[in-house]
């Protein structure tokens, strides 16, 4: 993965991140030292050992304990970890048409800031086991068609967005009180409005009020 004979796609998958997604992912440098650690410590992404009263990825520990850096650089290498294989089938559905911008949306909110780093790990796991120039370029396009995907929906900073329509007056249209029930609530909210890009306020709140409200009925 640190240097593999396939590593001209990923370098091209980097060179071609559009400034916008790499300024998201931190920059280059930090990017770069995420994939780095990723890459060292993939060899243990699917061992779990105990930390104190529970356990823990052993990349976590290893990070943390073994070289003794920060909490974000632990979450970081078990977020690429974790998300390589779901980025990899969410790439498929890309080429393949039968991708929402509800989905890609969701995947880019569930992964956070870290997500142009968790696409160039995801493609260079992949062209690790990719043989011959023609599977390869294939493998490298799929990626950047995901990138350019993300940024035409303009879905880059979308692990960033508010509802349309706060947790507050949601609960006042349905006529409940704040509480647990109203973070599925506020799931829906957002699938609307990953959904409808141009959809207003008053089109959010009228979602709630008929078809949120009318489901809780």
């Amino acid at each position: 993965l640190v240097s593999g004979s396939n590593d001209d796609g990923s370098a091209s998958l980097l060179r071609s991140m559009p400034q916008q997604c790499l300024d998201v992912g931190g920059g280059e440098t930090v990017m770069r030292r995420s994939l780095m650690l990723a890459a060292f410590l993939y060899p243990y992404h699917d061992l779990l050992v105990r930390d104190k009263k529970k356990t823990a990825p052993m990349a976590y520990v290893v990070v943390r304990d073994g070289i003794k850096l920060s909490h974000l650089d632990s979450e970081s290498t078990v977020g690429l970890h974790q998300y390589a294989a779901p980025l990899a089938s969410t790439a498929n559905d890309c080429v393949a048409g039968t991708l929402s911008r509800k989905t890609l949306g969701l995947q880019i909110r569930s992964i956070g800031s870290r997500w142009p780093q968790s696409v160039l790990f995801a493609a260079a796991l992949e062209l690790l086991d990719t043989q011959g120039a023609t599977a390869l370029a294939a493998v490298t396009e799929k990626y950047k068609a995901y990138v350019n995907r993300v940024v035409a929906e303009d879905l880059a900073e979308a692990y960033a967005m508010k509802h349309i329509v706060d947790g507050k007056t949601a609960a006042k249209i349905l006529g409940i009180k704040p509480g647990p029930a109203l973070k599925g609530v506020l799931d829906r909210v957002m699938d609307w409005q990953l959904d409808h890009p141009q959809g207003t306020r008053d089109e959010g709140e009228a979602f709630i009020k008929d078809t949120i409200g009318a489901d809780m009925r």
